[in-house]
């Protein structure tokens, strides 16, 4: 263990006992004086709120996550409802005509922190700019109608009785309060990808310990009781992870909250700039071939036209037609790999006949099967249809079939065939043809590694097809898989989930 570790292990220990500690001292402090303990308590979750915004909003012309943005601003608000919840506690005597108003406003607090976190998601995808004063106006303006709800028009529903306990309203309220922040929970674990890995794993820890809190919330009958002080622990918990989550991270490394967005684009540009590289050594490896064959049947047609019979100029017409089919692929594939990576393709859903769009796929490649003598089969189940976006699913199968006919001999056999799978449409494409090494088919899809080879007929090709085959298949929440053997054949399936 080296000096750095070792540094490392005694801070994190440090760190624990000083926790421990403050944890210990606050529950002595519940039993000496519970009203200090619960105001110390609140305070910290109202300063944690109040950091969070500072930190954000500060940020905002920075940060790209509108989520984040969005609960930010949020909690300012939930930060003055605990204030207020904190100081209108009962023997504070501050508000004098009512006992309980920290009951309601701790609802009212909890739905607004529950209501943001689960709406917060609307902005995810959004496109549209983020408007922080709209944002601000509206939690705002509901903050606003929360306070006069209770303390001015007194038309919000009680929820504490005095030698009673909790209300039907105040116990249910935390129940729906919980639903809420688990339905969040999975809404988060469903776009994690938006969050760095340590903010999503603390903002799930924050939710589940609020959870937590607020069921404990629903079994005390005094305001100093057991359960309140087992709930405020588990409040203080769930900020804590909030803190961890955003500010912490926020400071120490900026560049998994405040600067994701530009490390992840970053990251992109330099990955593009390796594609790049690759594709321009692609293109020249691959389009030197079919164009320096063209040009030496070009030259020797337009020089020795008269001395060539026949049946030599059409096998120099039909290498020159290769050569051109050749090109003209590569450019296609070129062309839609591009635009998958620019995520400029849309996917558009309709529902397809699935063996009416094989027909319609293979239709501009059976002049090539039938040079080579080559039956291909639609095997495809007639009654099978999928919700799909038929261009794509078409350059897809296009591809497929096209790789298939390039490396199958002549006279060989090409089979399609269809399956389904719970809610799965399963596409199968099967050849006898040459197949694929095992080395080769290991990193087969890998843009970075350049595997071109003939074809059984001189036919040349990129090397990009699969690739293509496999961005495509991703925008329309597709995968493919290949098995194969060397000189024994190819099977490649397709999923359409």
């Amino acid at each position: 263990m080296n000096k750095t570790d070792i540094k490392a292990k005694f801070r994190f220990s440090i760190n624990h006992i000083i926790a421990l500690a403050i944890l210990l001292l606050l529950y002595h402090t519940s039993t000496y004086n519970y009203l200090l303990f619960h105001s110390l308590s609140e305070f910290f979750s109202i300063i944690i709120a109040c950091m969070i915004f500072m930190i954000v909003w500060h940020s905002r012309y920075y940060l790209k996550n509108n989520y984040l943005m969005y609960i930010s601003i949020s909690y300012i608000f939930i930060g003055f409802l605990d204030l207020l919840h904190t100081i209108s506690y009962p023997g504070m005597n501050i508000f004098k005509d009512y006992d309980y108003y920290a009951n309601q406003i701790w609802i009212g607090s909890r739905y607004l922190e529950a209501f943001a976190l689960l709406s917060g998601f609307i902005f995810i995808g959004n496109k549209r700019k983020f408007n922080h004063k709209v944002v601000l106006t509206i939690m705002g303006f509901i903050t606003f109608l929360i306070v006069m709800s209770i303390f001015v028009w007194k038309i919000f529903p009680v929820c504490f009785v005095e030698g009673v306990g909790l209300t039907a309203f105040k116990k249910n309220s935390e129940y729906i309060i919980c639903l809420m922040l688990l339905t969040t929970s999975y809404l988060l674990y469903r776009n994690k990808n938006i969050f760095a890995h340590k903010v999503y794993v603390y903002m799930i820890y924050s939710i589940f310990l609020t959870i937590i809190a607020e069921l404990a919330f629903t079994f005390y009958i005094s305001n100093y009781g057991i359960s309140n002080l087992a709930g405020h622990f588990f409040k203080l918990f769930s900020f804590y992870c909030i803190y961890k989550s955003i500010i912490v991270t926020g400071l120490e490394s900026p560049q998994e909250t405040i600067f994701k967005e530009l490390v992840d684009k970053e990251r992109r540009l330099i990955n593009a700039n390796q594609t790049k590289d690759q594709l321009y050594s692609i293109l020249m490896h691959d389009i030197r071939g079919p164009i320096n064959s063209l040009h030496t049947f070009m030259h020797d047609a337009s020089t020795n036209f008269d001395s060539y019979s026949e049946k030599e100029l059409k096998t120099f017409l039909e290498a020159g037609h290769l050569s051109v089919g050749s090109i003209n692929t590569l450019i296609n594939n070129l062309n839609v790999w591009i635009k998958a990576q620019s995520e400029s393709i849309e996917p558009k859903y309709t529902e397809a006949n699935i063996k009416n769009l094989i027909e319609e796929a293979m239709e501009p490649l059976l002049g090539a099967a039938q040079s080579k003598n080559i039956i291909i089969n639609n095997e495809a189940n007639i009654d099978l249809k999928a919700n799909t976006d038929i261009d794509i699913l078409k350059t897809v199968l296009r591809n497929l079939v096209n790789n298939s006919i390039k490396f199958t001999n002549n006279n060989g056999k090409i089979t399609i065939n269809t399956d389904k799978s719970d809610k799965n449409v399963i596409i199968i494409v099967q050849d006898n043809g040459v197949g694929i090494s095992r080395h080769i088919l290991k990193n087969i899809f890998d843009v970075n590694k350049q595997f071109t080879s003939k074809g059984t007929n001189g036919e040349h090709g990129s090397g990009l097809g699969l690739k293509v085959c496999k961005d495509l298949l991703e925008k329309i929440n597709g995968s493919i898989h290949i098995h194969s053997e060397f000189n024994k054949g190819t099977t490649t399936t397709v999923i359409l989930k």
